[in-house]
């Protein structure tokens, strides 16, 4: 979860057993320990391998670059939501290889198949 949507983090982390959930932002080293959630900042994009993460929601406020990093790191069958998405953010997310499954007020739900 990056940028703003890194806020729902613990709340993200209580719904789900047995999942660690990963913020990535500054802002984020002020806040205190989580159970089940992981702090970092990372840049450029996400230290993740290519197609790993069962998920992965995205602050599209910051840019075509971390949309399609959101892409890259998100495992066949998985999920990217893009919050604050751009105009160009359907189209970014299928040149990463995902289908876009749902488009409504600024937000994009893709699945990598």
């Amino acid at each position: 979860m990056t940028g703003r949507a890194a806020r729902l983090a613990g709340g993200v982390a209580d719904l789900l057993d047995d999942v660690q959930v990963v913020g990535v932002d500054p802002d984020l080293k002020t806040w205190a320990d989580v159970p089940g959630v992981s702090r970092i900042v990372a840049t450029p994009g996400l230290p993740f391998f290519s197609r790993v993460l069962r998920g992965v929601v995205v602050d599209g406020a910051f840019g075509r670059a971390a949309v399609y990093e959101a892409g890259r790191v998100v495992a066949p069958r998985s999920r990217v939501v893009v919050v604050d998405a751009s105009a160009d953010a359907t189209s970014v997310l299928e040149e990463a290889g995902l289908t876009v499954l749902a488009e409504e007020g600024g937000t994009v739900v893709a699945a990598r198949s």
